[in-house]
């Protein structure tokens, strides 16, 4: 959209427009309704505020809302009529009550997109109080002429500020802050460092400091935080893994700030790029270590070729995504609904998602049962055993246990 109004009238900002009305239904397919309401948020909220009404009749809409609907109408209307609940579910469940209740247990403080950004921008976050504070001169007084950084600005504020407001956070809603504040920084340094260095010495110091305390704080976790189960585990799974992560973080913080005290101003951009490329290579190589955490797979492969058409497999009180997917059969579920219990009150999922009675009955039962939950969750049943049960195989995270031995 952006581009597309800077362009001339004529064939090319058409297109471009019909890219973005198109752009807007796939976002809508992918996530909902919100993938239409950041747009009209930002670009509404930019016109109104630099009073460009006239742009409504300059970017094609009628025919634009065509191709949006055209897009984004047929899947809805299909999946509708093959679900009656749909409605309600997608549209209120999905995302009225998403929004503005804790029903999807996904509730986090106003501020917690502040570290998820400061994170997510690492080491280029140093510098982007200097351009913002460069971009906010005249600002107001000039914002026609400002016209493509109030759009950033918006892009950027409106969402975070949508997003923070929401009973339900998780990490990638912030995502979409990202790429203007990216294009805010990368016109500041253009413009900025083609002349000189900025004078941003708080920047590179307190960069040089953070990095040294995230690196500290990496690398001692696991034995600072050695009694909280869930740091032990993740460093037990990370090993040697966590120095690498440690030493990314600092390097990304020490490299600019040696090169900003030569006050090279060519040598400390690239420093920049080269430490900010050793994080996300040091984490990127090192995270897929917590992967075993995320998966039962290595337990899943262990069962497969022993299972027989009348064995059961279940999980207890939780639920393990790819379970099914690598036995290929479908999984009991035991005392645990999660984000499908919608589904339990318009099928019958009685026969596999079942509560502790039913379970005990079916582990005392003439079938061999399997058994896949956490650690946690095993201790639970130790204290007080649904019957007969024999731990089996292990990982960091969950256990695999069954009810008796196969049968001859």
């Amino acid at each position: 959209f952006l581009v597309a109004i800077r362009a001339p009238p004529g064939m090319r900002r058409r297109l471009l427009l019909y890219g973005f009305y198109a752009g807007v239904a796939l976002a809508v397919l992918t996530k909902g309704l919100v993938g239409a309401v950041i747009p009209a948020m930002v670009i509404g909220a930019w016109i109104l505020l630099l009073g460009e009404w006239r742009l409504l009749r300059e970017i094609h809409l009628p025919s634009g809302l065509v191709i949006f609907f055209a897009i984004a109408t047929p899947w809805h209307v299909l999946v509708w009529q093959a679900n009656p609940e749909f409605g309600r579910f997608y549209f209120i469940h999905e995302h009225f009550e998403r929004y503005l209740t804790t029903a999807h247990q996904r509730y986090q403080p106003v501020w917690f997109f502040i570290p998820v950004l400061f994170a997510g921008l690492y080491p280029w976050v140093a510098l982007l109080p200097y351009a913002l504070r460069d971009h906010a001169r005249n600002l107001w007084r000039e914002r026609k002429r400002n016209g493509d950084t109030w759009f950033l600005l918006l892009w950027a504020g409106l969402p975070f500020v949508f997003f923070s407001l929401s009973s339900s956070k998780l990490i990638p809603y912030v995502l979409p802050v990202v790429p203007p504040l990216a294009l805010l920084l990368g016109r500041w340094l253009a413009q900025r460092w083609e002349r000189e260095i900025p004078r941003a010495r708080g920047a590179f110091i307190a960069l040089f400091i953070v990095s040294i305390a995230l690196a500290v704080v990496l690398s001692m976790a696991p034995r600072w935080f050695a009694d909280r189960a869930n740091v032990a585990v993740i460093g037990a799974q990370l090993g040697t893994g966590i120095y690498f992560m440690a030493g990314g973080t600092l390097l990304a913080g020490l490299l600019p700030f040696l090169a900003w005290l030569r006050r090279d101003r060519r040598l400390t951009l690239a420093t920049l790029f080269i430490g900010a490329t050793l994080l996300i290579a040091s984490f990127d190589l090192n995270l897929a270590r917590l992967d075993v955490g995320r998966s039962v797979k290595e337990l899943a492969l262990q069962i497969k070729p022993e299972l027989k058409p009348a064995d059961e497999v279940m999980t207890y009180e939780t639920y393990y995504q790819d379970l099914p997917v690598y036995l290929e059969r479908r999984v009991t579920v035991v005392n645990w609904k999660g984000e499908i219990e919608f589904g339990t009150s318009v099928e019958d999922t009685r026969a596999w998602m079942i509560e502790t009675p039913e379970f005990r009955r079916r582990w005392n039962g003439p079938a061999r049962a399997y058994l896949l939950t956490s650690r946690s969750n095993y201790d639970k049943l130790r204290a007080d055993p649904p019957g007969p049960m024999r731990l089996l195989a292990q990982t960091a995270y969950a256990v695999l246990l069954v009810n008796r031995e196969a049968t001859p």
